[in-house]
């Protein structure tokens, strides 16, 4: 075998592994995309656009209580007044 044809089978040999790698990598993603996503009429996403809207209209003001509780849940200054940082 002279150098020019073993390069060339080297070569060969990487890009059909690169192939067989990537024809793996698709099936892999189509077993999950079938696993993930729903795709039949019956399992249809409710609109929840008026449901977010309701819930931005109703300017819910939390107690003192609650803004206290939940800084020391989270250990940040959640609800914080905007100066203070």
């Amino acid at each position: 075998m002279n150098p020019t044809s073993e390069i060339e089978y080297w070569f060969r040999k990487e890009q059909e592994q690169k192939k067989l790698r990537a024809e793996r990598n698709r099936k892999q993603m189509e077993m999950l995309d079938a696993t993930t996503r729903t795709r039949t009429a019956s399992s249809t996403i409710a609109d929840m656009k008026d449901a977010y809207q309701q819930v931005r209209n109703f300017d819910y003001q939390p107690t003192q209580q609650e803004i206290e509780f939940r800084r020391f849940v989270t250990g940040c200054g959640y609800n914080a007044t905007k100066g203070s940082k």
